[in-house]
């Protein structure tokens, strides 16, 4: 297993850990909201460039026979930054 291989699994359990905290653990620390705020997204450019530049990782791992776990994780980070 590579160093590129391990820093992708650091990554996705970081943001799995996140999501987790996010979704169950900090509602209940916080209580229930009084007022809700909808803020502006100002920038949206930012993660279509994150995606085609993670797909080219993509591209250029399997053109170059790269280790299938890398393209695998590279793929799996390329589905959660979709999903966001």
């Amino acid at each position: 297993m590579s160093t590129t291989d391990i820093v992708l699994i650091v990554v996705i359990a970081l943001m799995l850990a996140y999501t987790i905290f996010d979704e169950f653990i900090q509602p209940l620390c916080q209580g229930c909201t009084l007022l809700r705020v909808l803020l502006r997204c100002n920038n949206r450019l930012d993660t279509p460039i994150f995606g085609i530049l993670i797909g080219i990782l993509i591209y250029q791992n399997i053109i170059h026979n790269g280790i299938v776990l890398t393209t695998t994780l590279l793929s799996q980070v390329f589905n959660e930054l979709i999903t966001v």
